[in-house]
C-alpha cells in the first residue's frame, strides 16, 4: 500500500496545532483587548479569525470546555458570545 508510519504521521499532524493558535489569540487580544474580528482576520498569517469562528462552532454544538475552548476564554471571556 506504501503508507509508512513517517507518512502516515504527516498526514495526520496539523499545520498549526491549538497550542500555536492560541498564541496567536492571545497576540492579538494583547494589541487589541478583543477576540470580536472578522472571520478573513490574519495575524502574522495564520487565519486566526476562520479558527477563531470553528471554535466558536465546536463550543456552541458541543461541550466549550474543551481545552481550546478554555484558554479562549482565559484570553477573552467574550470569545464566544451568547
Amino acid at each position: 500500500m506504501g503508507v509508512t508510519p513517517e507518512v502516515a504521521h504527516a498526514r495526520t499532524r496539523r499545520a498549526y496545532p491549538w497550542r500555536t493558535a492560541v498564541e496567536h489569540a492571545k497576540a492579538f487580544a494583547e494589541t487589541h483587548g478583543h477576540l470580536a474580528m472578522p472571520h478573513d482576520t490574519l495575524h502574522e498569517g495564520f487565519s486566526l479569525g476562520r479558527w477563531l469562528i470553528k471554535q466558536r462552532y465546536r463550543a456552541n454544538k458541543s461541550s466549550p470546555s474543551f481545552p481550546a475552548a478554555r484558554a479562549l476564554t482565559a484570553i477573552d471571556p467574550w470569545w464566544n458570545p451568547p
